[in-house]
């Protein structure tokens, strides 16, 4: 579905991408993992078409990523930024709404799938709440429902969402809550999901494939079970670790060694 071959990216003479060449199979949840700097939302701005500036070539369903236009691209692709900026005072609804703006579907159609999103999100109290009236976690919820709403529209077959820490600011219930819908939709939905994720558990329990980074360079890139591996982890997260048996699921536990005894 996803296709890049030797891409890298330089800005003001420093290599932020170096050399990534991989492939990105559809209907799977991808996360991207690598320490601060590493150059994860780097690549995700590569993938979303956003930059356009890098080396090498980008292939999306075929088409080279530059010749695609930015209406057509957005009729298939959904992004979830890292900041946002509410800047008007917009009702939860309105901005959910937001996400029907590159598609050409009526209102009817518009109302029943943001109504459908709200459901599914649990956001029917916020739902003519003001937007900036909202905590960071509530806006967090209320952005990824817009960003669902436009992959929802799609007429594509394989629609995606990039998501950059999609947990940010959000509680352990709204984590796996959001986590687990997305997992279902890349199976039942045909959605692919390629989200940056700090909380490597998080990422353990719900990746199908993992793209492992560090200092812009691609280490890994390979299905979950290949790659949660002590020495993968700890090269990519600068960190000792160890992989264990979790008690309750199939899924490993990853757990940060500490230089302190008994902790």
């Amino acid at each position: 579905m996803i296709e890049l071959k030797n891409v890298s990216l330089v800005k003001e003479r420093s290599t932020i991408l170096q050399n990534l060449t991989l492939s990105i199979r559809p209907s799977r949840f991808i996360s991207i993992i690598g320490r601060n700097g590493a150059g994860k939302s780097s690549l995700l701005s590569v993938l979303s078409g956003e930059e356009l500036n890098y080396a090498g070539e980008v292939k999306v369903f075929g088409q080279d990523l530059r010749h695609i236009p930015i209406g057509d691209l957005a009729k298939f692709r959904a992004i979830l930024p890292q900041q946002h900026i509410a800047g008007f005072s917009f009702s939860v609804e309105e901005v959910i709404e937001l996400g029907a703006f590159p598609h050409s579907k009526s209102e009817d159609i518009v109302a029943e799938k943001t109504s459908e999103i709200i459901k599914l999100l649990s956001l029917e109290k916020l739902r003519s709440r003001n937007i900036q009236s909202l905590s960071g976690g509530e806006r967090q919820k209320v952005h990824f429902a817009r960003t669902l709403l436009q992959v929802f529209l799609s007429d594509h077959p394989s629609p995606f969402l990039l998501l950059d820490e999609p947990a940010n600011n959000l509680d352990l219930s709204c984590q796996q809550e959001i986590f687990e819908l997305l997992k279902e939709l890349c199976n039942a939905e045909k959605l692919t999901v390629i989200a940056i994720v700090h909380d490597i558990n998080l990422a353990a329990r719900y990746s199908d494939d993992f793209i492992f980074l560090k200092a812009g360079q691609l280490l890994e890139c390979s299905p979950a079970e290949q790659c949660l591996k002590a020495d993968i982890l700890e090269n990519a997260l600068g960190h000792p670790v160890d992989v264990i048996y979790h008690p309750c699921s199939t899924c490993p536990l990853i757990v940060p060694k500490s230089k302190l005894i008994n902790v």
